[in-house]
C-alpha cells in the first residue's frame, strides 16, 4: 500500500464525485489499514473493530470524506460526467456545469499549475472579468488562496482557468458572486 495521504484522498474524491454508487470501505474514514502491525498477514478481512481504534468524528478523513458526502448529497455531483482534461498524472472533469473536480496522482508535497484551455472551461466559470472560485473541500478557514479556498480569477473567457494543485490535494471548484456567499454555504458551515 502506498501511504500517501494526497493519493488516497484523491482516491475518494473521485469515487465520491464520479457516476455510480460510491463505495467506501469500513474503516477508511478512520485511517485504518488491513494490518497496521503487521501481525496477521496480508487478508484484507481482517480490520479492526472501530470501537477499539479510538473512533473520532474530528479525524480529518471522517471529515474529508463528510463533506464530500454533503457535496453529493447537495447535488453538487449530479449531471453528466464529462472529462475536460485527462493526462497521465491529471483528470479535471464536471458533473453538470455547477463545479469543476480536480484529482491527480501527484502524491504528498507534489504541486502543479494547468491552464485549462477557454474551449474547455465550464459554462459556469465563464464570465467577463474577475470571478471568484474557492475549493469546497477547503472553504472552511483552513485553505489556500484568500484563506477560505478561494481566489480571484480573471480574464478566463480570454486566457483559460488556471488551475493550481497544491500538495498533490484533490478539489472542487466552484465560481461564487463572493467569498462571503461562500462562507455561507450550507456545505461550508462547520
Amino acid at each position: 500500500m502506498n501511504p500517501s495521504h494526497a493519493l488516497y484522498m484523491n482516491a475518494l474524491a473521485l469515487v465520491m464525485a464520479t457516476t455510480g454508487v460510491p463505495i467506501v470501505y469500513y474503516g477508511s474514514e478512520q485511517g485504518l489499514t488491513q494490518d497496521p502491525d503487521g501481525s496477521r498477514g496480508a487478508d484484507n478481512q481482517k480490520r479492526q473493530p472501530l470501537w477499539r481504534t479510538g473512533y473520532s468524528k474530528s479525524h480529518p478523513l471522517f471529515l474529508f470524506i463528510s463533506r464530500l458526502a454533503r457535496l453529493r448529497t447537495q447535488g453538487l455531483f449530479d449531471g453528466t460526467q464529462r472529462e475536460l482534461w485527462v493526462l497521465s498524472n491529471i483528470y479535471l472533469f464536471t458533473r453538470g456545469e455547477r463545479v469543476l473536480i480536480v484529482t491527480s496522482n501527484l502524491g504528498d508535497g507534489q504541486s502543479l499549475d494547468i491552464t485549462l484551455p477557454p474551449s474547455n472551461v465550464p459554462d459556469a466559470f465563464r464570465r467577463d472579468g474577475d470571478i471568484t472560485v474557492c475549493d469546497l473541500l477547503l472553504g472552511d478557514g483552513q485553505g489556500r488562496g484568500e484563506g477560505d479556498g478561494c481566489v480571484r480569477v480573471s480574464n478566463v473567457n480570454r486566457d483559460g482557468l488556471n488551475v493550481h494543485i497544491d500538495g498533490g490535494m484533490p478539489q472542487v471548484l466552484m465560481v461564487v458572486s463572493s467569498t462571503r456567499q461562500a462562507r455561507r454555504m450550507p456545505v461550508l458551515a462547520k
